[in-house]
This record gives C-alpha cells, structure tokens and sequence, in this order.
C-alpha cells in the first residue's frame, strides 16, 4: 500500500482552523482589514499577575539583549510535503531520492519581496544584527529591548520562575505589510508552563541494571557499524545540557566498546558541568550504534524558555553535511506551544526529510497526561508529529540475573495529537486498538495522529556522570538506543549503495505489516494518567504507551535492506 500523505478529517480542520483564527498569541497575528497595523493582545486571554507560574519584576532595562526569530512565509509548502511522502515511500518512484540542501532552498525560500519588507522593516528601527538563513525563510534577530520596543510598539517586561528570567510584552504591534510577509514572530509574549520531563535520576536496586550488553542481548543487536564512512549520527542537546568527554571514554571502556570519540561538536559545550540528559544520550547512541561517527549539536537559548527546537532546525537547515540520523531527548506539551509555531516547525521537520534525516524523539515521561479539569488526555510535542519518528519506554522484566520478559513503564507517553491527523499508514493498527480500548474517545481526538511509534527499554540505565555511576529512567534512554539500531541500519543500506532510511515511520509499519514478529509486543502494563479516571493499557498489536512494540533487531536489518524501489 503506498504511503499517503495524512488527509485530514473536515470536522478536525475546521477546528483547526477555529483555534487559528480565535487564539490570540504572539505568533497567530490577527488579519484586520484597512488598519495600518496588526495589534497583538495578550491581556483578554491570560489572567494577571500570574502566568503559568512567572511573576513580573517591573520593566525590563532598555539595554537588555534579546534574541528571537522571525519565520517568513515558506513558498511551494504543498509541494514540499507532497515531497516529503513521496522520497519516503518504497511504492514510489522518487523514494529515497532526497534533495539537497539548495534544492530545499529553491522550493521553499521566501519571496524576494517579502525578505526585502522584513529587512528594510529592521533597518528603518537601526537594526542590522540579523542573519538571514541559508533556506531563505527565516531570520534570526538579535537587538537590544529599547531596539524591539520601538520596532513592535511593545512594553517588555522581566519575568521570573525558578531560576528562569525572560523579557515578554502582553502586546505588540505589527505593519499591515510585514504581517502578510512572515508566519510568526518568536520569543515576545508568550508564557510557557513548564516542560516535559524526559529522564529523571532513579536509584539502583543492586541488580537489574540496564547497560549496553544487556540491551544488545535482549534485542539482538550483533551488527556494526564503519562500513558506510559517510554514515553519521548525531545527538541534539538543549536546556545548557553539557558533556564531559572523560565520562563518555570510562563509560565505552567498561563495556569493552571502542573508545569511539566524537566526530564533530557544534555549539558550546562546558565538560565540568556535565548533565545526566546529555550523558545519557551519548553514552547510548555510541553504545548502540557501535562504530558509527556521531555529532553533538547543542543549541544555547531557548524558545519561550523551551527547547528551541525552531533554532536548532535553522541551524541545521544553515548546513550542507550533516547527520542522516537525530536522536532527541526533549518534549513538552503540545497544548503549551501555539499552533502557528506548532505547524511551522512541522515544515521544518519536512524540510529535514526530504534531505533524508532521520528525526527520532523520545515520546515523553508524563503517561496519559491528564490535563488540570480531570477530563482529557495531553499529548506532547513533538512526539505527536506526524513528521518524526516517536520512540516510548518498557521496563525489563527479571529473573535473577536474566531479562525474561518487558512491561510497559508507566510513566512513557503516548496518546493522540489534538493538532495532526492521523498518516494513513497507521490506520489499520491504531484502528483495531480503538476498537478495543476501554477509555472514552472524549478523552482524546480518536482521529488524531497516534505515538509512540515503537519502544524500547527505558529504565535503570547506568550512566557515567562526573566521575560517578549513576541511573536514570526515562523515554530519553529509549530513543538513543533505537537511534542507535537505525543508525546501524543506515550503515549497511549505505554500504550497499542504497539511500539511507530517511524518515523512518512509513518504514517501521509498513515492516509490522510485512511480519508482525520484527516487533516485540508488549501486552502488560498501563501509563500513569493523573486524576483522569482512565488511562490507556497496553493490548495486543499497536498501542499508545509502547507503539508497534520493541525492536528484534536482526528481522529489522532484514526488511530494512528489502525495503527498496
């Protein structure tokens, strides 16, 4: 069956839709007809003084810097997706056919006429500190709050919770012309609740601990990588989570794994303060994806205090070489994050595949997610995109010494998006689960896309960390792991001069349908869901805490070089 783009329901757009023209937030500006400019309003829809938690401590100085990004309006956005699922399709004829950095250029940049109104817009308010991507449709802004108060008409404030401090304006104002030209403006007003956990340090209870030989011994991993060179993988760090180099090396050398150093880093990178989310993943993906060269690309900043995942994508997007392959550890709610910014780093996330990068996020360690009213389900960003590949968590069942079976851990996410309908390719198993489960469909959008994917082992890692042993829990240690296995899949695909995998998703159900056996499924357990009355279970086929289930690696690799035009 060839892989269709998702076409969404009517009822599903229309509310969409609604939601787009009604939400009033910095990055949906309202179209307001024969007005000179575009007026922005936060005041009407969040209550004072408090916001998610953030309290303000009076205006912001004049010369505090502020960085943010402005996300022009894409061309040929039809276009890309359709190329998008095409170069993804083995029933196609353009599958694997990836396009080259410029080439994404050439579909999506922004009209010269509306680059030239932004830019201009900016040198009118003596701002010249900008950076215009290589893709051509955004531009990164860095200027002073005296600089961004006149550019907007805005008043910004300082704003804390925690350790965090941001600057937001509850308002702000744009001209009719550059409105028409971009998407959104990121980073001005508004005020995000809280992230995502994704990993959280737990302690060992003396056996049972998850380390590369028992995970390779469990799924079956006996390949290497090395025999592809140009096969790179690669880790996304966030939040100032930083790695020590020394912890990595200790941490191969016990395992007996090769002291398989680091290919590449980019961004900052502070080894006295290493952080058990980064270490994680580095440790893991090495271990895996055994000989396989990695890169560590860590973005400072944050988008509304998140991860910025726009920023990383940018950055990216400014590189011609770059990883075929993205393990990330981070997620946050999907309802904490408006739907332009929602969409737009959609479009990136395509951008990305058709130059066949594979993304892998883990699907996040809150459960069910029940949300503060007791009555729906949340599901978290970006794990529910239909654009990456979603990876969940189980936790080891032993006897003794010995892995003899796998449960689902309770705390890994999955559920429904409120936002994406669901791909075709996932119809036929998410289909049978609704037809099974118990929990009431007014808990979730039964039409939604659903995650996680697949799953692997998510609990009791050992992890080096400053010098020290220590575990972590958590979808974080998944996702490396998995990313680790496609990486020694695109390794041997490009070793045979195939195309390396691209966006995975279409890969993994079209590979259950081919021989349910590739995936181990997981039929015990449930998800934790707050103070919802129900939370989902795992059942026999797909499911939304494990997906398709866990990986038998060597039936994987199998398919995995069958799966070709």
């Amino acid at each position: 069956t060839a892989v269709g783009s998702p076409a969404v329901d009517r009822g599903l757009r229309d509310d969409i839709i609604f939601r787009e023209y009604t939400r009033l937030s910095e990055d949906c500006p309202d179209k307001q007809e024969n007005t000179e400019k575009t007026h922005l309003s936060m005041n009407d829809v969040i209550p004072q003084p408090s916001i998610h938690g953030w309290r303000s401590n009076g205006r912001s100085s004049s010369n505090a810097p502020l960085s943010f990004l402005i996300a022009l309006k894409q061309q040929n956005t039809d276009a890309l997706e359709e190329k998008f699922w095409a170069v993804s399709d083995p029933a196609h004829p353009e599958y694997g056919k990836y396009l080259s950095r410029d080439e994404v250029t050439q579909l999506v940049q922004a009209t010269p006429e509306n680059i030239a109104a932004v830019q201009q817009w900016l040198a009118e308010h003596n701002i010249h500190d900008i950076e215009l991507s290589a893709t051509r449709d955004m531009i990164s802004v860095r200027a002073t709050v005296a600089q961004v108060e006149a550019l907007l008409g805005a008043e910004f404030e300082t704003y804390s919770r925690g350790k965090d401090h941001i600057h937001r304006s509850l308002s702000y104002s744009l001209p009719e012309h550059v409105a028409k030209a971009i998407d959104f403006v990121g980073g001005i007003s508004h005020f995000p609740p809280k992230s995502v956990r994704v990993s959280e340090s737990v302690q060992s209870n003396g056996y049972g601990e998850t380390t590369p030989p028992v995970i390779k011994a469990r799924y079956h991993v006996d390949a290497k990588g090395g025999h592809a060179p140009q096969n790179l993988m690669g880790i996304a760090s966030f939040l100032d989570q930083f790695i020590d180099p020394q912890d990595t090396s200790d941490f191969l050398q016990t395992y007996d794994l090769p002291n398989y150093k680091v290919q590449k880093w980019i961004g900052p990178n502070n080894p006295e303060k290493p952080g058990g989310e980064a270490s994680l993943d580095i440790q893991y993906i090495l271990a895996t994806g055994e000989n396989v060269s990695c890169w560590v690309w860590s973005t400072p900043g944050r988008h509304e205090t998140q991860e910025p995942f726009l920023k990383w994508l940018y950055d990216v997007s400014q590189h011609d070489v770059v990883p075929q392959l993205f393990s990330i550890s981070y997620g946050e709610p999907e309802d904490s994050i408006t739907t332009a910014y929602q969409m737009r780093v959609g479009k990136e996330f395509q951008k990305a595949g058709v130059r066949g990068i594979s993304l892998i996020y883990a699907s996040g360690d809150s459960g069910s997610d029940c949300n503060e009213e007791c009555t729906k389900f949340r599901p978290n960003f970006p794990a529910a995109s239909p654009y990456v590949t979603s990876v969940g968590s189980t936790r080891f069942v032993w006897r003794g010494s010995e892995v003899v079976n796998e449960t689902t851990a309770d705390f890994s996410s999955g559920g429904f998006s409120t936002l994406h309908a669901r791909p075709s390719f996932q119809e036929r198993v998410v289909s049978r689960f609704l037809e099974k489960t118990p929990v009431p469909q007014s808990y979730f959008n039964a039409k939604g896309r659903a995650f996680p994917d697949v799953s692997t082992v998510g609990t009791t890692f050992v992890v080096n960390l400053g010098g020290f042993q220590t575990w972590e829990d958590g979808t974080s240690a998944s996702a490396p792991v998995f990313g680790g296995m496609m990486a020694l899949i695109n390794d041997a695909r490009l070793a045979r001069g195939l195309p390396q995998m691209g966006f995975l998703t279409p890969f993994l159900y079209w590979a259950y349908e081919q021989d349910p056996t590739v995936f181990t499924d997981i039929v015990q357990g449930g998800s934790r869901h707050g103070c919802c009355e129900y939370g989902f279970h795992a059942q026999e086929g797909w499911d939304p805490i494990t997906g398709l289930g866990t990986p038998y690696f060597p039936k994987l690799m199998e398919l995995a070089l069958r799966y070709r035009k």
